[in-house]
């Protein structure tokens, strides 16, 4: 109720919500009125408490904001104003691009060149640091080889109606997932960081950046080096216990290393978390 003597009535039947490829549209219509018979003035109508008003969100589609509205004197009831108020949202080139709670994601494939001593080796799912790699050799005397390793990068950016905490994703930066995370099991993503700009005077953008590596879970192979730093030497046997072939000079002893131990629950750095987290 805009006052004590004005009326303001929705027609529910009237309200309407659309969706095309993605862009939503909606609409909403309400009858204000003196309830003592007397003419109501249209400034008193605008300036009413009632009304939704610019980028107020949708009741039964948040994701769309009024981006209008119109107002038309009723015909056969003096005093009486018919008000129609339009919504919008979702997908590009709406207003939904600049309003709080809007989230779009970007997925991209690439290749990460990384040092390995070892190939064929089994995937370190759950390895634990200083274990040892399997798999066969493939440095040169002691050098390793740059191994192409595909890595997925993922994208979240989000509206927020308040700053980010820098200092809560400062301390994000750089650790694995705890849980699942995006379909990704457990400890196969690795926050990389946000940039964030202000989009309108209550709208910060913020996006989040996501590695995810399912081929060496984020892991690094260090070779066993000796007392002056040098890698520690085999010679490949007939017994067939050794990684290289008969003869040929390898480094002896590979572990892994994850330079990234630290978890964290990643939904906790998303305002709005796509992926169904707490």
């Amino acid at each position: 109720m805009p006052s004590a003597s004005i009326t303001l009535t929705e027609l529910i039947d009237s309200r309407t919500i659309s969706s095309t490829d993605g862009k939503w549209s909606g609409a909403r219509k309400f009858i204000a009125y003196r309830s003592d018979g007397e003419a109501l003035s249209l400034s008193e109508v605008i300036r009413g408490a009632g009304l939704p008003k610019q980028t107020s969100k949708h009741p039964d589609q948040p994701i769309m904001e009024a981006n209008g509205s119109s107002f038309a004197p009723i015909e056969d009831r003096a005093g009486a104003w018919a008000c129609a108020i339009t919504y919008a949202g979702g997908g590009p080139g709406t207003s939904s691009g600049n309003i709080a709670g809007h989230v779009s994601e970007q997925f991209s494939l690439s290749v990460k060149y990384v040092d390995v001593y070892r190939v064929g080796y089994t995937a370190p799912f759950g390895a634990v640091h200083d274990t040892e790699v399997n798999g066969k050799a493939a440095d040169t005397a002691g050098h390793p080889i740059s191994y192409p390793t595909p890595m997925v990068e993922l994208r979240v950016v989000e509206n927020v109606e308040v700053a980010p905490n820098l200092l809560y994703l400062s301390n994000s930066v750089a650790k694995r997932n705890a849980g699942t995370f995006g379909g990704a099991p457990a400890r196969t993503v690795v926050y990389g960081g946000a940039a964030t700009r202000k989009i309108s005077d209550s709208i910060w953008q913020v996006s989040h950046v996501f590695h995810a590596d399912f081929h060496m879970m984020h892991y690094r192979q260090k070779a066993k080096t000796d007392k002056d730093r040098n890698p520690e030497m085999g010679t490949g046997t007939d017994a067939g216990s050794s990684p290289a072939p008969n003869g040929e000079a390898f480094v002896e002893t590979v572990r892994w290393v994850d330079p990234f131990p630290d978890e964290i629950n990643m939904h906790s750095v998303l305002a709005y978390d796509p992926y169904g987290g707490a």
